[in-house]
């Protein structure tokens, strides 16, 4: 283990496989789960454009994104630059919190809970011992559910190693391999109630007694008894004779760093051991292991003044050594001070604390202004949270970083816009700060009504090759909030797809990122909810309409529920060959009959969609007159009086039962209204299954050798 902030992570979900569905007919408002495209990345630059922004091709940087991405933008727009190493070093970090292995290319999603060491200790115990040992979770939690690491997999795979080792040397017979395998499994049991293994006898032999002194020792520091496990170790590395000596100076100074965390009186001392330890040429097989926890003892000593030097480290122009490791801990260490870990000892936690000594997110915010005094972390914070500083350092400062964070926290009404408009204007089309400055650029020129040059300006960046998606997008959601009119709204609604999510999940990249294209679902909820069912058709029926939105079924759809015969004939197109239900529906004259055959139809369809609503806190569209306007919220309201979907579809075939009890279709309506309450979810309601049961009950009573009841064999 090479840093020491990797013992305690928290869990990132695994991403299923890619899947992407294109979906063309979006005429209603699906339910469930499914693959949805992500158009805006906001904690780091879209996927496809890690190793561009690695090198300083940055595209937008944007303050919410996570910190070890504004280190790299940091360096690039300070002139400090990222040699080759570091720019290998950023990407490795970046895809290994992504979840994937240290390279990304043919990587798989991997999870980070890894038993592969677990399971090898199971597989090699049991030529010792049969069945199934008892083992404690790998990881504790807390409130937070942070985990943190108990006995963690590399734990086991060492003790997997060791075991085939003495089988080797001593068999798997051997008495005292078994007594070796049943201290080991006390320590794995992780009850707190366990027994420490047994003291080994005298007339055990060398190599167990040395091997059970370690066990003792780290049974102990398991249970928390750290001074004794302390003292075990420091014998144990005494004894140069014994294979586990090194390993126990390490861990000696791993236990007096956790007596540290809750007494900084002892922090001084494990600091002077670990330093030793580096310093000692016979030590050299635990010096990686050893720097690494100096270095965590350094940050529990400090931590904000730990912070600030790795942040004057890592924005230093040159190499910098093991940029990886210093860009993980710094992010890390920053994180920790800001969410209140409790790992920060009661002496530097003193000034972190507010309201009954609890320590809050806001005070530790507040507190992350004692990183202030190296320069790029100082940007950081200002960047990320404290933008009403941004003008004033740039006045004060006026370079590339500080312009950056100035006019991305600009406002129209700011005194010096037109001085910072000037300033990002003479920026190099080459810097790495161009597209970021000319984005904000964009944004303020349109603030201002200036709207000619905001479009010109929107233009010549789209037209830039290998635009990241993510910044189209935003352009293009800028240019949808200046359209003239419906039309040119709607010909702006199709954004590039910067990525994927899962039912919530980690966003993945799709093939070819910046040339698929897909409707945001917020804007496909506008055209179906507030656009007049006039102007709706008009853009079906408009060539020009882009096919991703589905228009013509969308208005087909609202203009069945709206029952607007006139619409619904302009908009469908009869096959002679096949007539369909919108055909019956045309024949059909009776309100009745007609919402019966929309049941049926969606029952056919298996179309367990909810029926649109008006998205909420919506101010309307701006491109549509007052006129139209109110027609959509009417033709809207009378869409919500139905109710929900999937109860509307079933009262629609039960009440037609009733009154026409004789039509031939009834069997298969029945059928169809059951399995519509398979998933009603949020397209039903609490009647859903009363709903179900009695068209159950009525298809089985009225039809009980009918092919339908045979295909009905329970309700929902």
């Amino acid at each position: 283990m090479s840093r020491w902030n990797l013992l305690a992570r928290r869990a990132v979900p695994a991403v299923a496989a890619l899947v992407l569905i294109l979906v063309a007919d979006r005429a209603l408002e699906a339910c469930g789960f499914s693959s949805e495209p992500v158009f805006v990345h906001t904690l780091f630059p879209d996927h496809g454009h890690f190793e561009a922004y690695a090198k300083g091709d940055l595209g937008l940087v944007q303050p919410t994104f996570a910190r070890s991405y504004l280190v790299v933008a940091y360096r690039h727009l300070s002139g400090a630059g990222m040699d080759d190493q570091a720019q290998q070093d950023a990407l490795r970090l970046w895809w290994e919190r992504e979840g994937f292995g240290p390279e990304r290319k043919d990587a798989v999603k991997r999870d980070r809970w890894e038993d592969g060491g677990r399971n090898r200790w199971k597989a090699i115990r049991k030529q010792v011992v049969e069945g199934e040992p008892k083992l404690a979770s790998p990881y504790s939690w807390d409130a937070n559910y942070a985990a943190t690491a108990q006995l963690g997999d590399p734990v086991f795979a060492k003790a997997a190693e060791t075991l085939e080792a003495r089988i080797k040397s001593h068999g798997a017979k051997d008495p005292w391999v078994l007594s070796w395998v049943k201290g080991q499994d006390e320590i794995f049991s992780g009850e707190k109630t366990r027994s420490l293994p047994e003291a080994a006898p005298a007339i055990a032999p060398a190599w167990f007694k040395q091997d059970r002194a370690y066990q003792l020792a780290a049974a102990r520091f398991h249970l928390g008894q750290l001074a004794e496990a302390k003292a075990g170790f420091a014998a144990i590395a005494a004894d140069r004779s014994s294979p586990w000596s090194d390993l126990g100076a390490y861990l000696a100074a791993r236990a007096g760093l956790r007596e540290a965390a809750k007494d900084p009186a002892k922090l001084s001392a494990v600091r002077s051991s670990l330093e030793a330890l580096v310093k000692d040429p016979k030590r050299a097989a635990i010096h990686t292991d050893a720097k690494a926890m100096l270095d965590r003892a350094t940050y529990l000593a400090d931590p904000p003044k730990y912070v600030a030097a790795l942040g004057a480290r890592l924005s230093a122009k040159g190499a910098v050594a093991d940029f990886h490791d210093a860009l993980d801990n710094y992010t890390y260490a920053w994180d920790r001070i800001i969410d209140g870990s409790l790992e920060i000892p009661d002496a530097s936690r003193s000034s972190l604390v507010e309201k009954d000594g609890e320590p809050v997110r806001e005070a530790r915010a507040t507190h992350s202004r004692g990183l202030v005094g190296e320069e790029m972390s100082d940007w950081i914070r200002i960047y990320t949270g404290h933008g009403e500083e941004a003008l004033a350092r740039w006045r004060r400062t006026p370079t590339l970083p500080w312009l950056v964070a100035a006019l991305a926290h600009a406002g129209a009404k700011d005194p010096e816009i037109s001085k910072l408009l000037e300033s990002a204007a003479k920026v190099d089309a080459k810097s790495p700060a161009f597209l970021t400055l000319a984005y904000h650029r964009a944004r303020l020129l349109s603030e201002l009504g200036r709207i000619p040059e905001a479009d010109r300006l929107t233009a010549e960046l789209q037209a830039r090759p290998g635009l990241p998606p993510t910044l189209f997008n935003l352009l293009r959601q800028s240019q949808q909030k200046r359209a003239k009119d419906l039309k040119a709204w709607i010909g702006l609604l199709p954004q590039k797809i910067a990525g994927i999510t899962e039912a919530g999940n980690i966003n993945t990249d799709p093939p070819e990122p910046t040339q698929m294209e897909d409707v945001d679902s917020a804007d496909i909820s506008r055209l179906q909810t507030l656009v007049p069912l006039d102007a709706l058709k008009d853009a079906a029926l408009d060539p020009a309409s882009s096919k991703l939105l589905g228009l013509p079924a969308m208005a087909l759809e609202k203009a069945l529920l709206a029952g607007r015969e006139d619409l619904v004939k302009a908009l469908h197109k009869p096959d002679p060959k096949k007539p369909d239900e919108v055909d019956a529906w045309l024949a059909e004259q009776e309100p009745a009959g007609r919402a019966f055959i929309l049941a049926l139809r969606a029952g056919r369809a298996r179309n367990r969609a909810c029926f649109p609503k008006t998205p909420e806190k919506e101010p309307g569209l701006p491109v549509l007159s007052k006129a139209q306007q109110e027609a959509a919220a009417k033709e809207q309201a009378a869409i919500e009086a139905l109710g929900p979907s999937v109860d509307q579809h079933c009262k629609a075939i039960l009440a037609f039962e009733a009154a026409h009890p004789d039509d031939p279709r009834i069997p298969e309506a029945l059928h169809q209204a059951v399995q519509l309450t398979r998933t009603g979810g949020a397209c039903g309601s609490e009647e859903t299954t009363k709903l179900s049961k009695r068209a159950f009950q009525l298809l089985h009573k009225r039809f009980p050798k009918d092919p339908w009841a045979r295909k009905t064999p329970y309700h929902y």
